[in-house]
């Protein structure tokens, strides 16, 4: 059976993501801008083959996102987005939820979704409050 749990030695996979979300946010809103405001919510599309663990990736992006004033009140919001299938030969279209990638005609599948990372919006300054 496929796990969702990782060993305590793949956790630092969710803090470079973390670390580099920050960066990414912070490249584009800088702390020094005091005109950009403050940073509220910030919107993940993470697909399922990514095998990030949300509640890790939460606890570092808080953990991190303290050292910067602009992030002292953002959080994240991840929206997962399932793995979906083709078969070129049989033409069917499905919802995977084991990393099975062969279809029932013996056919590889082609991955249509469930491989993305997207830093979708960032709520700013009077947006937070909407």
């Amino acid at each position: 059976a496929w796990s969702r749990y990782a060993p305590p030695d793949l956790l630092m996979h969710e803090m470079q993501i973390a670390q580099n979300i920050i960066d990414l946010v912070l490249e584009n809103f800088p702390d020094e801008e005091d005109d950009c405001g403050e940073i509220g919510k910030i919107t993940i599309k993470v697909g399922e083959l990514n095998c990030i663990l949300g509640d890790s990736l939460n606890f570092y992006f808080e953990t991190l996102s303290k050292n910067h004033v602009s992030l002292k009140n953002a959080f994240l919001d991840i929206v997962k987005i399932p793995i979906v299938t083709f078969c070129p030969e049989c033409k069917k279209k499905q919802t995977v939820h084991e990393p099975n990638f062969v279809c029932e005609c013996g056919s590889r599948m082609e991955i249509i979704s469930g491989d993305e990372f997207i830093l979708d919006s960032c709520q700013i300054g009077e947006e937070i409050g909407n």
